[in-house]
């Protein structure tokens, strides 16, 4: 039906067309509609009617149009959300891990209370959070001391080991970059949030973590010791206190540039 409605419209011209030529449209004598001849009233029907399908299928054209456009930007919208999951799953990561220092305390003192209200206040690159995290040596033993608000300290209430959390939710936030690279095409999305996206997920820092627990192993076996506070398995992935976070930072620097590209698509909208 939707293939003959599209040469219905050319058809009809040509036959209005065909129709005038076979006869004479108007009498000469007369003027005015009175002056049309059966030929001439059958061209303008053909005519009028081949105007009607030229609208009919103009509109629809606009409607598949306007059509695509909504489902194209319902589908960035949904694009866009999967990403931003994963980049702020990622600074969770980082901000618990900024945290372990004041929650993984047995019996917190008053110097060991949060120094934040909020885990969205952290500023992952401060001073004074990346000294927290150059000492941070992990404990595969080690949990959360008392249960904490997720706004006030993401993944918490939780049972789980520190280490084991850091891990599952790392693997989380890649495979949800994962999935929505294999979803969404360049498409729906520009290329520079694709590759934005693709860096992210590859990050060598964000993998590791992991594999937190299989770093541990070795250490242990390399230091002949299975005591939590003699292996040098630290956050920043170096074996010694106050390692430079340049990977750290790396990181950062890519969940700064994935943001940056959707906010960009945002702007285009």
């Amino acid at each position: 039906m939707k293939g003959f409605v599209a040469y219905a419209a050319p058809i009809l011209s040509f036959v209005a067309a065909l129709v005038a030529l076979l006869g004479p449209s108007r009498k000469p004598d007369m003027t005015g509609v009175a002056s049309l001849t059966a030929f001439g009233w059958a061209a303008g029907c053909f005519a009028l009617i081949a105007l009607m399908f030229t609208l009919y299928n103009a509109k629809s054209q606009q409607d598949a149009i306007r059509q695509a456009q909504a489902q194209l930007t319902s589908m960035r919208k949904v694009a866009q959300s999967e990403f931003e999951h994963g980049t702020e799953l990622i600074l969770n990561i980082l901000r618990f891990a900024a945290l372990m220092r004041y929650t993984t305390v047995i019996s917190p003192g008053p110097e060991d209370r949060l120094p934040y209200d909020d885990a969205a206040q952290i500023d992952l690159r401060s001073k004074r959070t990346l000294d927290d995290l150059a000492t941070l040596r992990l404990d595969p033993a080690v949990r959360l001391g008392l249960p904490y608000i997720p706004s006030a300290v993401p993944f918490s209430p939780s049972s789980k080991p520190a280490m084991s959390i850091l891990m599952e939710q790392s693997s989380n936030a890649i495979a949800i970059l994962e999935n929505a690279l294999q979803t969404y095409s360049a498409k729906v999305v520009d290329a520079e949030v694709m590759e934005s996206a693709s860096v992210l997920a590859r990050d060598p820092f964000l993998k590791r973590l992991t594999t937190l627990d299989a770093e541990w192993r070795a250490r242990s076996e390399i230091e002949d010791s299975t005591r939590p506070e003699t292996v040098g398995v630290y956050f920043l992935g170096k074996t010694s206190p106050n390692p430079a976070p340049d990977q750290y930072l790396e990181l950062l620097d890519k969940v700064d540039r994935l943001r940056a590209a959707l906010n960009a698509l945002v702007s285009k909208q």
